[in-house]
């Protein structure tokens, strides 16, 4: 973690875990894992992720440049949307939402 501080969710051989990771820290996910980040500051977090070969392009069509104005709050159903069926496209899969 560059700035902030955030919450990771992940998943391990079924077993869910949770920690928090704050600046200058971080931590590992095995591929395929599943997992989630949510920001704990009251400022945007900014990480540096690594990530296995491939991912990388998933991540430049989902995402957004820094320097973008960005919406606060979480995202809109149509914004779900789009992100998974970019996710689809490259292969990435989330589990089922309800």
């Amino acid at each position: 973690v560059v700035e902030g501080e955030s919450r990771v969710l992940r998943e391990i051989d079924g077993a869910p875990q949770e920690f928090a990771v704050g600046r200058d820290a971080g931590g590992f996910l095995p591929a395929r894992a599943w997992h989630g980040f949510v920001n704990q500051s009251a400022t945007p977090a900014r990480a540096l992720i690594t990530c296995t070969r491939g991912l990388e392009d998933f991540l430049v069509e989902a995402g957004r440049p820094t320097g973008e104005q960005n919406r606060q709050g979480p995202p809109s159903a149509a914004e779900i949307e789009q992100v998974l069926a970019i996710a689809r496209r490259h292969g990435q899969v989330f589990p089922e939402m309800g």
